[in-house]
C-alpha cells in the first residue's frame, strides 16, 4: 500500500516533530517493518491524535519515539526532534532525562503500569526526586497537590495506599498525576480511556484537556475511538497495517475523509437515534477498505426463544466491612439490591450502568466478607443462592474487564483455553509478549467462547 502522507513541515514552534519513523521487529533473523514511513508534528498546547484499528501500528509508533522497545528485537528508524534534539541519536543516559521530564507517557493498563508493592504516594514522588532537586518532604507535598488537581479525593489520606485500593479512574487519575509531575512539554496518552465506563472516560478526558489549558502541555493521543478522536483532538492521523493513510484537521477527517479506511472507521461509529422504529439491531455497515463502497446494513435474525436459558429473582449482594484489632463489622456496602431479569436463549441482554465508587477499598479495613442472597435458576434447573461449582463452566462462561489479572502470566494463552477442553487455541504465545492490550483482548474473548456455555457474560 502507498503511503499518502506528506513530509510535514518543521517550525521552531513544533514541540515534536517525528519525520519518515520506521520500526521493525526482529522476527526469525529477518527485520519486519511494522510502521513505514511515518510523519507528523505536535504543536505546543495542541491535540493530535493517532487513530487507527489494534495492530495499525498506533502504540509502536508511540514507544518508538519514548525508545521503550527491546533494542535487541527492535530498530527504529528516521527522525524524532524535540527542542532541536533528535531523541533517536540519544545516548540512553540522556533519554533517560528526558522521559518524565521533557515526555511522559499514560498508559492503557494503569494496573500493569503502577507497581503493586509500592504506595501510589511513593510511586509519583520517585518521578519527582528522579528529575528535580527536592527533599522527600518537599515531593511528598507536591504529590499531594498533583492527586489534589487531578480530583482525587481525601489526597492526603490517600498517599499511603497502594494501587488496588483504587477503581480504574482512580488509577488512571494516579497514572496522570505521575505523568505530570515533571510538567513535560509532551504528553502521550496511549488509550487512557479504554477500560473505563463512558461517565468514567468523559471525566478523564476532561481533566486532561483542563492540565493542558493550565499547564500548555502538548497531547499526543492514541485510540481507537473516533468518538473520543471527534471530541479533544485539533488534528488527526490515520494509521492503517502500520502506514499513515491519511493526515489532517480533525474536522476536515470526519466530513472529507479521502481515504477508504478513514471512512470504514467512521462508518463504525453509532449514530444515536439510528434505530429509531426498528424492533430489531442493525448490522454496522461494512466498508471495503480498498474502495471505499459500502455495503446496506440488515438487521439481524430473530434469535430470541421463548424458553429462559437463566432466571434471576430479587438478587441482592452485599459486602460485610470488618476493621479494628477483632475484625469487628462496622459497616456494610451494597452493592447489588433486589434485582431480577430473565435471559433467553439466543437473547443478547445489556446491563448498563456507571462504574461504583470503590466503597470497599476507600476505607481502611482489615477485610471485607460477602453477602449473597436471593434466587437463580440455571439452564439445567438447578437453582440456589450461588452458583454450582461443577460444571458450572459449561453452562455460563464470563468475560472480564481486567484481563492482565485474568490471564496468568507463566502461563501461555492456549493453558488457560483447554485446562478442560480439547480445543487447543492457535498460539503457544505467553499472555505478557502478545504486545497490545487489543490483542490481549482478543485472547480473554476467545477463551470464554471455548467453553460452549449457554450463557456468555462480558
Amino acid at each position: 500500500m502507498a503511503s499518502a502522507q506528506t513530509q510535514p513541515i518543521q517550525t521552531t514552534s513544533d514541540v515534536l516533530s517525528v519525520e519518515r519513523l520506521t520500526t521493525s521487529f526482529l522476527v526469525d533473523g529477518v527485520w519486519k517493518p511494522v510502521v513505514r514511513d511515518v510523519s507528523f508534528t505536535v504543536a505546543p498546547a495542541e491535540t493530535v491524535a493517532i487513530v487507527g484499528e489494534s495492530g495499525s501500528g498506533k502504540s509502536v509508533t508511540s514507544l518508538s519515539i519514548m525508545r521503550l522497545l527491546q533494542a535487541d528485537t527492535s530498530r527504529v528508524e528516521g527522525r524524532v526532534m524535540l527542542g532541536g534534539r533528535d531523541l533517536l541519536a540519544l545516548p540512553e543516559n540522556a533519554m533517560r532525562q528526558v522521559r518524565g521530564n521533557e515526555v511522559a507517557m499514560i498508559f492503557q493498563e494503569p494496573m500493569t503500569s503502577l507497581n503493586p508493592l509500592f504506595t501510589i504516594g511513593d510511586q509519583i514522588s520517585e518521578a519527582l526526586l528522579c528529575h528535580s532537586d527536592m527533599s522527600r518532604a518537599d515531593a511528598k507535598a507536591e504529590t499531594i497537590r498533583l492527586l489534589e488537581k487531578v480530583r482525587i479525593p481525601s489526597a492526603a489520606s490517600r498517599f499511603g495506599e497502594y494501587p488496588h485500593r483504587f477503581s480504574g479512574g482512580m488509577r488512571q487519575r494516579v497514572m496522570i498525576a505521575m505523568a505530570l509531575a515533571s510538567r513535560p512539554k509532551l504528553l502521550i496518552a496511549d488509550e487512557p480511556t479504554t477500560a473505563l465506563d463512558v461517565t468514567i472516560q468523559g471525566q478523564i478526558l476532561d481533566l486532561i484537556k483542563m492540565l493542558q489549558d493550565e499547564e500548555g502541555t502538548s497531547v499526543l493521543f492514541i485510540t481507537h475511538d473516533m468518538g473520543v478522536v471527534a471530541e479533544i483532538a485539533d488534528r488527526t492521523v490515520v494509521m492503517y497495517r502500520g502506514e499513515q493513510v491519511e493526515s489532517g484537521a480533525t474536522a476536515d477527517i470526519f466530513h472529507r475523509g479521502k481515504h477508504p479506511y478513514t471512512r470504514a472507521l467512521l462508518s463504525a461509529v453509532p449514530v444515536l437515534g439510528s434505530m429509531h422504529g426498528r424492533q430489531r439491531p442493525l448490522r454496522f455497515p461494512v466498508v471495503n477498505t480498498a474502495t471505499g463502497e459500502s455495503d446496506i446494513p440488515a438487521e439481524v435474525a430473530d434469535t430470541v426463544a421463548a424458553t429462559p436459558v437463566l432466571q434471576v429473582k430479587n438478587l441482592t449482594k452485599r459486602f460485610d466491612i470488618h476493621s479494628g484489632l477483632f475484625g469487628r463489622l462496622t459497616s456494610r456496602v451494597h452493592a447489588v439490591e433486589n434485582v431480577s431479569f430473565d435471559l433467553h436463549a439466543g437473547e443478547t441482554l445489556s446491563l448498563v450502568g456507571e462504574i461504583r465508587l470503590r466503597q470497599i477499598d476507600d476505607r481502611p479495613c482489615h477485610h471485607a466478607t460477602d453477602r449473597a442472597a436471593g434466587r437463580f435458576r440455571s439452564c439445567r434447573g438447578q437453582g440456589g443462592a450461588r452458583p454450582r461449582q461443577e460444571g458450572s463452566a459449561r453452562d455460563a462462561q464470563i468475560r472480564t474487564d481486567d484481563l492482565p489479572g485474568s490471564l496468568c502470566q507463566p502461563q501461555s494463552a492456549h493453558h488457560g483455553w483447554c485446562c478442560d477442553r480439547r480445543t487447543l487455541s492457535r498460539t503457544q504465545d505467553g499472555q505478557h509478549e502478545t504486545g497490545e492490550g487489543c490483542r490481549r483482548r482478543s485472547f480473554g474473548e476467545g477463551r470464554p467462547v471455548a467453553g460452549d456455555g449457554r450463557a456468555l457474560s462480558a
